[in-house]
């Protein structure tokens, strides 16, 4: 296949195309940016409904609404992403809570998306792309004559890749813990939504590396950073204490580590599919943020309490080094891993299922 990326950033979020510069752009020949929406809606008026099938990575919101309805013109068929799914907690916010953080885009996407799609001119999904089997969670315009085809979620692939191509490294457990970075006070993702940090760099590294000190101390071990993808800390080389910090080792850090300390990051999903034993990190404002409920419904799916770094912390070798198979195993069949889904990589499934049921002629 030819396989081109369509990127929307300029024109749905210009801030963040002007703003946010990341450490791993993106470097692949069939990149394409689009400025305008009517340059987009030509782009796809060229498009052949034969030769062509698209995958939707953005949501089913109004902003994208052009697009879903440019493509259901053109008849081409095209594929929905449901494969990376994260718990969702069930929480039960205020009126004073649900009213203080509701924007004017919330407010059209809440009405818009109780309205089907079909009254506006939107076709219906030929396959929706998912991963474990709670991952179909999101609203998209499908129905009965969409096909689920049951894949991974993408961290999958990276685990696989490592099994493949390491196979013959030295696979024994290293001396050392894993702490998987968020980028917590910096992370891009608060420009694209517009939302506050959930906490400040003044209260949250220094209480990371007083953690930090309680592991190394009082098990014996180290504890290195897998640094978020999106991280610069170039510019911020002592948040850590001295600790080394590893950017694109995630995978190969959780796999030869003994520990895994975190709070709601996907890559949990590293740990629990090498079965390592993990410590939940949380604080008290991060526990009053959005990340709070999320931190507590991960934690509690593989039997484990968070602990809070503002409160006295009490750490038992017997309890933060047992790993309970059964929940693990229960959270990969849920969320990355539907059993008797393919062993294959991610879009090896898409490509092959294209090929077999022959939707691009």
């Amino acid at each position: 296949f030819k396989v081109e990326v369509w990127d929307f950033t300029p024109v749905i979020n210009p801030e963040v195309f002007e703003n946010v510069k990341v450490p791993d752009p993106i470097d692949f020949y069939g990149h394409e940016l689009f400025f305008s929406k009517k340059e987009a809606l030509n782009k796809i008026e060229q498009l052949s409904e034969k030769n062509c099938f698209i995958v939707f990575f953005m949501g089913y919101t109004f902003k994208f609404l052009f697009l879903f309805r440019a493509i259901s013109k053109r008849s081409i068929k095209y594929a929905v992403f449901m494969a990376n799914a994260l718990p969702s907690p069930n929480t039960k916010a205020t009126f004073l809570k649900k009213t203080k953080n509701i924007t004017p885009e919330k407010l059209l996407n809440y009405f818009f998306i109780r309205i089907p799609y079909w009254l506006y001119g939107v076709r219906g999904a030929d396959i929706c792309l998912a991963g474990g089997s709670k991952s179909k969670v999101y609203r998209y315009p499908t129905d009965l004559n969409t096909y689920t085809l049951w894949c991974h979620s993408m961290d999958y692939d990276l685990y696989l890749k490592e099994l493949l191509e390491d196979s013959s490294v030295d696979n024994k457990e290293k001396n050392y813990a894993v702490f998987l970075d968020e980028y917590l006070p910096y992370h891009p993702d608060y420009v694209h939504n517009k939302i506050t940090p959930p906490t400040s760099p003044e209260n949250y590294y220094p209480k990371l590396c007083k953690f930090f000190d309680l592991i190394e101390n009082k098990f014996g071990i180290q504890v290195f950073i897998a640094a978020h993808p999106r991280a610069h800390y170039e510019n911020h080389p002592n948040f850590f204490g001295g600790r080394k910090v590893f950017q694109f080792k995630t995978v190969k850090l959780v796999k030869s580590s003994k520990l895994v300390l975190l709070h709601a990051s996907t890559s949990v999903n590293f740990a629990i599919l090498f079965k390592k034993p993990c410590i939940f990190i949380t604080t008290k404002d991060i526990q009053k943020s959005y990340m709070g409920p999320y931190i507590r419904e991960i934690s509690s799916l593989l039997g484990r309490t968070p602990v809070d770094l503002d409160e006295e912390i009490q750490l038992e070798n017997k309890d933060i080094f047992y790993v309970d198979d059964e929940l693990y195993n229960e959270y990969i069949e849920n969320y990355i891993k539907k059993k008797g889904s393919k062993q294959a990589y991610f879009w090896q499934i898409v490509a092959d299922y294209l090929k077999k049921i022959e939707i691009i002629t």
